[in-house]
């Protein structure tokens, strides 16, 4: 199976010209399906993911799957939206801690070189796939705040168009989509990407440039808001320093993190 490597674009990752590693296989097609039926794909996957080990992202039946989903993200109903976010949040962070462990252990390497580097690639393929998802995402989910669309907007007209003009509570408050408190949800997960030292992962190369300006731009994401009261979060703050602290003093990102500031 060939390497995952962040694209230019995610529509890249649908083009059979595509050479450049792992790319959608079979599309996924979210766009005008049943709302139940898009639910019961998104917890199809979500059972996959908690299910299975941290690796299974970049399996293609899996890795097709998510792509699919994320790519219609507006089109998931709430529920299950969070429940994918959160599995995918979860499953960042075990494997970052799945990661440490393997680099301290010498990447693999007493399973024999050509097993300790296919273990290696694997590691790094399925890191850089997480990031790319869970950045897609929250992009996706940041548009939608900012514009007031997607599924916030759905479940507000519901609740007005019902007459409520009080806060939706009870069962509809779980059905709603609330995007805060999901965004620090993926904030610390991203942000476990600081506790690694990634250069040994990707050794003998440096670490990869388009996963560190991903990685930059989530950073942008988070302190990039019309709302000031999300800045006031702290864990907003945490995540979003330690992410230009890692990327620009670790990485070498200081010019890119200090023109994406300006």
């Amino acid at each position: 199976m060939d390497e995952f490597r962040v694209p230019n674009s995610p529509a890249d990752l649908l083009n059979e010209d595509y050479n450049s590693g792992m790319r959608v296989s079979k599309e996924l097609a979210v766009l005008g399906r049943d709302p139940d039926d898009i639910a019961q794909l998104a917890e199809k996957v979500v059972y996959e993911l908690c299910e299975q080990d941290a690796l299974c992202i970049v399996e293609q039946d899996i890795f097709d799957q998510i792509y699919g989903l994320i790519r219609g993200f507006a089109e998931v109903p709430a529920v299950p939206r969070k429940r994918l976010l959160d599995a995918l949040c979860s499953n960042l962070s075990v494997l970052t801690a799945s990661i440490a462990a393997m680099l301290a252990g010498g990447c693999g390497d007493s399973q024999g070189p050509s097993q300790g580097e296919d273990l290696t690639t694997t590691h790094r393929s399925a890191l850089k796939a997480y990031v790319f998802f869970l950045y897609w995402a929250a992009q996706q989910c940041e548009a939608e705040a900012s514009d007031g669309g997607g599924v916030a907007a759905a479940a507000a007209g519901a609740a007005a168009g019902r007459g409520r003009r009080k806060k939706v509570v009870g069962r509809e408050a779980l059905l709603a989509w609330d995007w805060a408190p999901q965004r620090v949800r993926v904030a610390k997960a991203l942000c476990s990407l600081s506790e690694v030292q990634l250069g040994p992962l990707f050794a003998p190369h440096p670490v990869e440039e388009p996963l560190l300006q991903l990685w930059t731009r989530f950073g942008m994401l988070l302190v990039d808001q019309a709302d000031p009261a999300v800045l006031r979060e702290a864990a907003i703050k945490d995540a979003a320093a330690r992410t230009f602290a890692a990327t620009a003093l670790r990485y070498g990102q200081l010019e890119q993190v200090a023109h994406a500031l300006l």
